[in-house]
């Protein structure tokens, strides 16, 4: 989970959540204990994880902004999923029995960009063509992404591995200064995989947990 913290507003931003609710819960306890109000999901609410539906429950109504991911994508749309490896189709395809439509119209609105120009800029992946760069996870590839950006910060999530990325601006209002905390949370992991593995999903996404991945 990460809090964002610009002028006198504080947001809580939280990405990449997989069907996890265990570890959804704990951070809303946290967001609860810290008292934060808006919430923003950069999306990926689903997939992996064995609890998609709930995880959509718990954000609609609760969050200011909910990104659609490329798990949402591919719901959406299956061809997008063939390009996913074998692991993450078979959870894809499970995800698409589990959920209702209900939960499916939940997906449906989902917005790809939240731009708030020139303050703020929220995407999934990238704020550039997907031909010209895709996770967004070292300097390179974060000097590419900034060619699609006017706001002053650009939240991105899909790497599941927290990281910051600056450059040096021309621009006066720039210079503002903002605040950005990182907040590690525990949670039941072993409860998470439990649900996995009884839910019949890939044992090595639930392997995946416990390196935080």
């Amino acid at each position: 989970m990460s809090l964002v913290e610009m002028g006198m507003s504080r947001i809580a931003v939280i990405s990449d959540i997989h069907g996890n609710l265990p570890a959804l819960d704990a951070v809303f306890a946290e967001i609860d204990r810290l008292r934060f109000i808006d919430v923003i999901c950069l999306g990926d609410v689903v997939g992996y994880g064995s609890q998609p539906e709930l995880c959509l429950e718990r954000l609609t109504g609760r969050c200011m902004v909910i990104l659609r991911g490329n798990h949402e994508d591919a719901l959406l749309d299956p061809t997008l999923g063939e390009s996913f490896n074998p692991v993450a189709r078979v959870a894809l395809e499970w995800t698409r029995r589990r959920l209702t439509p209900q939960h499916l119209a939940m997906v449906t609105p989902m917005r790809a960009v939240f731009d708030r120009s020139p303050y703020l800029m929220c995407v999934h992946d990238t704020p550039v063509p997907p031909a010209a760069t895709g996770y967004v996870g070292d300097p390179s590839t974060a000097a590419l992404a900034f060619r699609g950006v006017d706001a002053r910060v650009c939240l991105v999530g899909h790497t599941h591995v927290p990281m910051a990325f600056h450059t040096e601006s021309e621009r006066c209002e720039d210079r503002q200064e903002g605040l950005f905390e990182l907040h590690r949370v525990e949670y039941d992991v072993r409860e998470a995989q439990r649900q996995m593995r009884r839910a019949g999903l890939p044992d090595l996404l639930a392997h995946r947990l416990a390196v935080g991945a």
